[in-house]
Parts: structure tokens; sequence; C-alpha cells
């Protein structure tokens, strides 16, 4: 079971897989011809950038992995978000963080001390929890309050998210039920080699806590009805 992100496999490498006749699960890697598990991520960034919108936010920044002239995953989530509500969100909004190596607390942090010195926003989109936990120290340092002046939105549901001063609402990856289902595959590869090959997507989900609360229920409906976004 391979879980680190990989490019595509020559077909060379998947020969000898299977002449090797090896039981190769790929988590989150598009492998072609093998079994793979992959993430939607877009789905929890729709559901994030529509619960901002909703909720009132006019000036949303998103601090991403990837720039906004080549967005990955998540800032498509965003942008599908943000259209599916008749917004928009513009280069000047989207801050590539680049964090190779690094938790991120310090990118967040810095990312949005800087940004407080030169604009107004009132909601934060982050790539990571790490991100989204450095942001929130550097607004509460400014005296900026979360979620009453900026609401805040993380990615991973990391176990210290729940628990912050003021808790993370985040995008989760469901992590357990992505674990049972590459042991499965890789179990029926054993017991029957000459099976389908299979790939199987897990969605990502927008878990909603105090940095950005939702207490009427008829607003998390809209929240989670994507409004026809792909």
């Amino acid at each position: 079971i391979v879980c680190s992100t990989l490019g595509p496999l020559a077909e060379s490498t998947r020969r000898k897989i299977r002449e090797k006749r090896l039981a190769f699960t790929a988590v989150d890697s598009e492998c072609r011809g093998l079994d793979t598990i992959m993430l939607d991520r877009k789905i929890g960034m729709v559901q994030a950038s529509r619960m901002l919108l909703l909720l009132g936010c006019k000036r949303v920044v998103a601090l991403n992995g990837a720039p906004f002239g080549a967005p990955d995953d998540k800032l498509r989530g965003i942008l599908a978000g943000f259209a599916s509500l008749g917004a928009r969100l513009t280069g000047e909004d989207v801050i590539a963080i680049q964090t190779p190596g690094s938790p991120g607390y310090q990118e967040g942090y810095a990312a949005v001390a800087a940004l407080l010195r030169t604009r107004y926003v009132d909601g934060l989109l982050c790539c990571s929890d790490a991100i989204a936990i450095g942001a929130m120290r550097a607004l509460r340092e400014a005296n900026v309050r979360v979620p009453d002046d900026v609401k805040v939105v993380g990615f991973n549901d990391v176990p210290v998210a729940e628990y912050q001063p003021v808790s993370l609402s985040t995008v989760r990856h469901p992590v357990a039920e992505v674990a049972v289902a590459a042991i499965e595959k890789t179990r029926t590869r054993l017991q029957d080699y000459e099976a389908p090959e299979t790939e199987t997507t897990f969605a990502t989900t927008l878990i909603l806590r105090e940095s950005a609360p939702v207490a009427d229920h008829a607003l998390r409906r809209k929240i989670f009805d994507s409004g026809g976004a792909p």
C-alpha cells in the first residue's frame, strides 16, 4: 500500500508489478492499471467557500499551496464554490504558500501578519490546519477576533484543530475509511490476482466549529447543497 503521492508510473514499472504479481494499492495517486484510492479535495472546499459567502464574508482570501494561475484541486473547489453563488475570486485574493517539509504554522502566521498590514479581510480559506492555526495566532495578536471579525477554515482536520482556543472549522479527510478500503483492496488482490483493477474515490467534507460557526439549520442546508457546482 503506497500512500505517498506518485507521478504517472512508467509502463515498464507497471509491467514489473504485474510480472511479480505484487498486490499494489496506490492511495491518492493516479496509477493507471493498478488498484487506486483517490481523495476528492474539491467538494470539501466547495462547501467551505460557500459557507463563508453565505455567512456574509465579502473579502475572502485563500492561503493555498498552489498559485491562482496553476490551481490544484483545493483551489478549483474554492473557485467552484464561489461560482455556485455567483461570486468571483481573483488572483489578488489567492496567496500561494509553499511549505515543503514544514508544518506551516510559521508560514500561516507570517502571511496573515503581512496581509493585515495591507488590506481588509473577513474570511480565510487555508490549505492546511497548520497554516490556519498560524493565521489565527496572527489575528489574535492584531486584536482581530475570530470569528466575529474574521472567519477561518482549515484543511485536514488534525486532532489539535478541535482543541484550539477557538476550535477550527476545517475540511476533513476520511482517513479511517481510506485505510480500511486500502487494506480491503490489497486483500482482494492477494486472494485473486486476476480480478479487475478498481478505483475508489472518497470525498472530503466540511466540519463546522467555532472559527466559522453556523447556527441556522436552513443555512447549513444551503452550504452543503453544492448549487450545481462541478
